[in-house]
Order: C-alpha cells, then sequence, then structure tokens
C-alpha cells in the first residue's frame, strides 16, 4: 500500500496541467488531423498547379553531336561526319485553343568524298513559327475555359473545407476538455461522498460495540464504501478513455500525464446558455453563422463547367495547324572541290535572300460508333449524381442540424431544470433523515439510500450538462461561425 501511494504521488508530482487555451494551442501546433486538413488542401493546390501546368511557356532545347567511321554502301554517296546539330525554342498553349511554338535550329555537318569534294561545317539555320487551332471542341477555349474555371472554384471549395475541418479539429479538442472537466466533479462528487460514507462506517463501527447498530447495518455501511470506491475507479476508467483520444489528437501528449485546469464551470454554463439562447431565436437555419452554404454554391457552379467537360466529350477534334519556317544554308566554294560554311553566313542567308516558306493543314479526328456517346452520357450521369449527392447531403445538415439541435437543447435545457429541483428536493429529505440518524430514530440503510439517491441525482446532473454542452459542440461544427462567448476561440 506504501509503495503504491509512493508511485501515486510521484506520477500526480509529474502530470503537467492544461487549460482549454493551451490544450487548443497545442493542438494548432501538432494535431495530425490538422496536418491531414492541410495535406488535403495542399493536394487540392497541387492539382491546380498541375492543371495550370499545361498552360504556362516553356523553353526547350537540344544538342548533339556524331561522328563515325562508317563506309558509304555506295561510293559516290557521302558520309557526314562529324554532325553537329543544336535548337532551342519557346512553346505555350494558351487558354483559348491556341498553341504556339517558335525555334530556332541549327546543322553542321562536314563530309569528304572524291566525287564532291570537301565539305567543311556546312551549316544549315532554320527559324520557325508553329501552330495549332482548335475549331471545335475547344473553339475559343470554351473547353479549357471550363476546365479552369472549374479548378478556381474546387480550389475555392477546398479552402473553405479545410477551414471548417479546422475549426472542427478545435471543436473535439474542446469537447473532450470539457467531457474530462465533467469527468472531474464527478470525481469530486464521489470522493466527497467516499469520504462521509468512511465516516459512517467508524460511526456504524462504534455503534456496533455498543450494542446501538446491528451487523447488518455495520456490513451494509462497509458495502457502501466498496461501492464509493468502485464508482471512483469507472469514472477513472472513463477518464483514460478521454484521454485517449485528446493523445490522438494531439501526438505531441502521447507521453504526458494530463492534469486539466483553470476551468470555471459557473463561468461557462452562463456562456451556454447565452450561445443557447442565441441558437433558439433563429427561427431559420442562420446560413451567416456557416461556410457550408458557400461550400454548396461551389458545388453548382463545378457542376456546370463539368458539365461542359462532359458535353464536349464525344464531339468532332478539328484542328488547324500550320508552320511558317526560314531556312538559311551556308556552304561557299573556297577552292576546287572544297566548300566551308558558318553559322553566321546561314543567318545571314536567311535576311538576305527569302527563303521562308510555310505549311498548313487540318487534322480532324471524327468518333464512330456509340462508345464514346455512352461514355459521355456515363460521365454526365457521375457528375450529377456525385455532386447533386454532396449538395443534398449539406442541404439537408444545415436545416436538419439547426432545427433538431434547437429541439434537443431546449428539451435538455427542461430536464437540466427538472434535475436540479429533483436534487433540492433529495437534498432537504437527507438532512432530515440525517437528523433522524443521529437521533437513532433511522437506520444507517436509510439514509444509504437516500446518500446514494442525492449522488446519483447530482452525476445526472453533471450528465445532462455535458449532453447540453455536445449537444452545442455538435452544432457548432456545422455553423462555426456562431457569434456567441462560447464559441470566441
Amino acid at each position: 500500500m506504501l509503495k503504491f501511494m509512493i508511485l501515486l504521488c510521484f506520477s500526480l508530482a509529474q502530470a503537467k496541467e492544461f487549460n482549454e487555451f493551451e490544450l487548443l494551442k497545442l493542438a494548432q501546433e501538432s494535431s495530425s488531423s490538422l496536418d491531414q486538413a492541410q495535406a488535403d488542401l495542399i493536394e487540392n493546390q497541387l492539382s491546380r498547379s498541375l492543371l495550370m501546368e499545361k498552360f504556362g511557356t516553356e523553353a526547350f532545347a537540344s544538342s548533339s553531336y556524331a561522328e563515325t567511321n562508317e563506309r558509304a554502301i555506295i561510293q559516290f554517296q557521302p558520309i557526314f561526319t562529324p554532325i553537329q546539330q543544336n535548337q532551342i525554342g519557346l512553346k505555350k498553349q494558351f487558354g483559348h485553343g491556341v498553341s504556339l511554338s517558335t525555334s530556332v535550329g541549327t546543322d553542321q555537318r562536314s563530309t569528304s568524298s572524291p566525287f564532291i569534294g570537301k565539305i567543311h561545317q556546312a551549316t544549315t539555320t532554320t527559324m520557325q513559327l508553329g501552330f495549332q487551332v482548335d475549331l471545335w471542341k475547344d473553339f475559343l477555349g470554351a473547353l479549357s475555359k471550363a476546365e479552369i474555371k472549374a479548378s478556381e472554384l474546387n480550389d475555392e471549395k477546398a479552402k473553405l473545407e479545410s477551414k471548417i475541418q479546422e475549426k472542427n479539429v478545435l471543436l473535439r479538442v474542446r469537447k473532450l476538455y470539457w467531457n474530462l472537466v465533467a469527468n472531474r466533479e464527478s470525481q469530486k462528487i464521489s470522493e466527497a461522498l467516499l469520504e462521509t460514507a468512511k465516516k459512517q462506517s467508524l460511526e456504524t463501527q462504534r455503534r456496533f460495540q455498543n450494542s446501538i447498530a446491528e451487523a447488518d447495518e455495520l456490513a451494509r455501511s462497509k458495502a457502501q464504501i466498496s461501492q464509493r470506491e468502485g464508482n471512483l475507479i469507472y469514472l477513472n476508467y472513463q477518464r483514460e478513455l478521454l484521454l485517449k483520444q485528446l493523445k490522438n489528437l494531439i501526438p505531441s501528449l502521447s507521453q504526458e500525464e494530463i492534469e486539466i485546469t483553470n476551468y470555471d464551470v459557473t463561468r461557462s454554463i452562463d456562456q451556454v446558455k447565452t450561445c443557447n439562447t442565441l441558437i433558439a431565436s433563429q427561427k431559420k437555419a442562420p446560413l451567416d453563422y456557416t461556410f457550408y452554404d458557400d461550400v454548396i454554391y461551389f458545388l453548382e457552379k463545378i457542376k456546370v463547367e463539368k458539365q461542359k467537360q462532359n458535353e464536349a466529350y464525344s464531339d468532332v477534334d478539328v484542328k488547324l495547324v500550320g508552320q511558317v519556317k526560314a531556312t538559311g544554308v551556308s556552304s561557299q566554294q573556297k577552292g576546287d572541290k572544297y566548300y566551308r560554311g558558318t553559322y553566321e553566313s546561314s543567318v545571314n542567308d536567311i535576311f538576305d535572300t527569302n527563303r521562308t516558306g510555310y505549311n498548313v493543314g487540318l487534322q480532324v479526328n471524327i468518333p464512330i460508333g456509340d462508345a464514346k456517346n455512352n461514355s459521355e452520357e456515363l460521365k454526365k450521369k457521375l457528375t450529377e449524381k456525385r455532386i447533386e449527392a454532396q449538395i443534398k447531403n449539406l442541404d439537408s445538415q444545415l436545416v436538419s442540424h439547426h432545427q433538431q439541435i434547437v429541439k434537443s437543447i431546449l428539451l435538455l435545457s427542461q430536464v437540466s431544470e427538472a434535475q436540479k429541483n429533483t436534487s433540492e428536493q433529495l437534498q432537504k429529505r437527507l438532512a432530515s433523515v440525517q437528523s433522524k440518524y443521529r437521533q437513532a430514530r433511522a437506520g444507517i440503510t436509510d439514509l444509504i439510500i437516500d446518500q446514494d439517491a442525492l449522488l446519483q441525482s447530482e452525476l445526472n446532473s453533471i450528465d445532462i450538462k455535458l449532453q447540453i454542452l455536445n449537444t452545442l459542440f455538435d452544432y457548432l461544427s456545422i455553423y462555426t461561425e456562431t457569434p456567441c462567448e462560447f464559441n470566441r476561440i
């Protein structure tokens, strides 16, 4: 027993005390649930960033050098070696169904042949501008704009959902904190009544030794001590379950012994009553107090943009493609069967002489059969059903959540008031029975019955208040912006 007391004292000495605000601060710094909410937001931002990548400007470049000692299959066919090729350019896809590319490339090669002579670094420089214009599916960027718009709307929706998730994580921390407070208050009542039971047992023992009390009364008083101790053990078990949930939410507390401190039950109850009064005064669902109506708005807009994309899925794909190209060649004769080229001369050949040409073409893809049409219909139905399900679910929550919780809070408040009256009457009865017990006009069994009734009534009172508080937290998980003092964290 002494060893147990020493260990208990050591454990209490090592326990860290936390108030509500300190726990919330820790949750903001290290909650795995908050990390997940932020990861979901980043994942959505990544999806948008990946989409916008294809509309960015991209530079490209390449360079190669090749040299060979191979022999020509036909004697008069020259083998060019070495060959130096370079290219640099830019390309960009616009959000209007148009893509452009521009590049400059050089090809410099040499050869030596008895039939054509010696060519040293013959140089070809090519400047080109390419384009592609969508003439049907993405005409004037209709499809691209819908894709970008859906991405922008989804990004805004994700920001709201992340904000809601973060507030809900903090509400879960607060809910656990106040459940621990209720548990502590229940323990205080049970501890006080345990001390009373011990004193009564000693008194009954004295009476039994003086032949005033019977053996069954002594046994009943001792049984009451065991009952009170069992109740305290069960409350400690409930406390450990709550602490486990709290540590799961805030991993940095996983190795800590935690004590809840600095709470003002009376002040908080007054704040809860004020908050409940505000909620009950709202005849209709107060959409100003929630972000979910904005989420619904974005979902409806996203559905429109998604369906625009779906409707183009089986369309004919028609593209106008073309290229404007200017090519300059430098292979100037320097002697009998000897030619030499330079980069500068090949560029001069472009600008000094009209070496420009172009090509234009039309690309057409026409789906044949019903496969794509069937896929398009399925995509439309999937988008419709999936987004509509989300909208209906949120819409229903907004209305039913408000209506049902207002009713629940009202009923629980009435139960709390009735329980308060019950405890007051039981307190009066217990005082009377205690007086009779001291005068030996009532037995220990009668006294214990009334003490148990008052204990259960006071514990019920705490449970009812906790239910009111938990119901309020459930309300605030949807109506996160409710403007009452209890919600200003």
